[in-house]
């Protein structure tokens, strides 16, 4: 048990360091304002105030956990203090707990609550042309710490702090996972298209004279040849071999510019779901429209629990389209218990700078939700399209950011898309890179 006084104890006080002490570190923390019980406990301590207090820890409070609602807040790490930049954007801050003194140069628990509330999402901001937050317009893509989990980096130098101040003291942590996850945009390329958009198809082919593609697509039907999109047993496959969980996003929106997949009515794509969930957790990929569209969200996620028989808990947005708070209030009404749509779509990284998975908090109600978010740290989509990595340069980026989670015990959740997986085209070779992530983290999930 950590104990923490303040002054004046709000709800961002009791969201903040739960996730810190609690989610991340895996301890129980008691937050109180009563002086005198704080002083007295035999618990290991910190001062979480303004006031002196002898032989506590102590770090002076910035002032946002103590505000309500949404301001613009002035965000400066300070430029003369070079060594502490340099920690920030590395995520090795082992040296802030070498100095003489126990305050550090910020207020960790307020960095802390402003990245992984999304603070900065409620400001007004220059969306893109999808209506979403640019990476750009982030702090940690700013200052240059977008690879880093550094809320995860900031609980464990807390973690030494305590432990070196209190003989004995030991956080349990939590164990890390791997969860790779898969986005169902387009289950076929050629099959249960109806007979409206095969017509379409075949038109395209024969205008732009692509033979080869005329010539597949023949083989397809035909049951010649597989169709290409269609990998899912490798999936299966390679989650068994390694011990892997696999969780599915399915689109089931009617037909658009920006929601292309088979036909839900389609008897092969309901054969298809329904076997995927015997061995897999099915999640809703709520079509680009959904977002704001509660009325749109419950026929797509009726649809899904009908075809599967299952209730559905887990969502992701199609094209990432969120936004804050109004979005997740939707999936809190609905019904939804887990999210996964916190990630970019042109940069892999920390979009709230944390590998571990946190409640939504309401900044405009001031309320904590029962929403948990499963922050993603990569996406084929963003390597292939916006990165341009080869393959082996997709690798090392992946390593590099499964292993830090891996270092503070998170969940590292990445998005593939099975069209990605074809080998066709821009995607050869990406299938390789599965199987080598698959395998490099083989039995990692606790």
């Amino acid at each position: 048990m950590i104990r923490v006084y303040c002054e004046h104890i709000t709800p961002r006080h009791q969201y903040i360091f739960d996730f810190i002490f609690k989610d991340i570190l895996g301890s129980e923390c008691h937050l109180t304002n009563d002086r005198e019980q704080f002083v007295s406990s035999p618990d290991p301590k910190i001062n979480y105030s303004s006031e002196e207090i002898p032989g506590t820890i102590r770090f002076m409070p910035h002032g946002l956990l103590s505000e309500e609602g949404v301001k613009n807040q002035e965000i400066q790490f300070n430029k003369s203090d070079t060594k502490t930049i340099e920690l920030l954007n590395t995520g090795t801050l082992e040296q802030l707990n070498n100095r003489t003194h126990d305050q550090w140069p910020f207020d960790p628990f307020a960095i802390a609550f402003y990245l992984v509330s999304r603070y900065e999402e409620y400001l007004p901001f220059k969306p893109d042309e999808h209506g979403r937050y640019r990476v750009e317009n982030s702090t940690a893509y700013k200052e240059k710490f977008l690879h880093v989990p550094l809320v995860d980096a900031i609980a464990h130098e807390l973690k030494k702090l305590l432990e070196n101040k209190n003989s004995g003291l030991k956080f349990p942590g939590q164990p890390f996972s791997f969860v790779p996850s898969f986005d169902i945009d387009i289950a076929y390329a050629h099959l249960g298209k109806g007979w409206v958009r095969a017509t379409a198809a075949w038109m395209k082919l024969f205008l732009t004279a692509d033979f080869s593609q005329v010539n597949e697509r023949i083989k397809t039907l035909t049951g010649e040849i597989k169709d290409p999109y269609d990998n899912f047993s490798l999936h299966s496959e390679l989650a068994k071999k390694y011990r892997h969980p696999l969780l599915y996003f399915v689109l089931l929106g009617d037909f658009g510019r920006y929601d292309r997949n088979t036909f839900f009515k389609s008897e092969r794509f309901r054969k298809l779901l329904l076997e995927l969930s015997l061995s897999a957790e099915m999640g809703l990929h709520p079509s680009y429209r959904s977002h704001l569209r509660p009325d749109i969200f419950e026929e797509e996620k009726r649809r899904l629990g009908d075809l599967v028989k299952k209730e559905i808990s887990r969502s992701r947005f199609h094209f990432l389209r969120l936004k804050f708070p109004e979005s997740y209030r939707m999936l809190i009404a609905q019904g939804v218990t887990d999210d996964y749509s916190l990630g970019y779509s042109t940069q892999n990284g920390f979009r709230a700078s944390t590998c571990t998975p946190f409640l939504f908090y309401d900044l405009q109600k001031e309320e904590i939700t029962k929403l948990r978010l499963h922050p993603f740290i990569f996406m084929d989509s963003a390597m292939i399209d916006h990165l341009q990595l080869t393959p082996q340069e997709a690798f090392n980026e992946i390593t590099g950011l499964v292993d830090q989670v891996k270092k503070y015990g998170g969940e590292a959740v990445g998005i593939w898309h099975n069209y990605s997986l074809s080998e066709k085209g821009q995607y050869k070779g990406w299938q390789e890179v599965l199987i080598r992530i698959m395998e490099q983290y083989q039995d990692q999930y606790q």
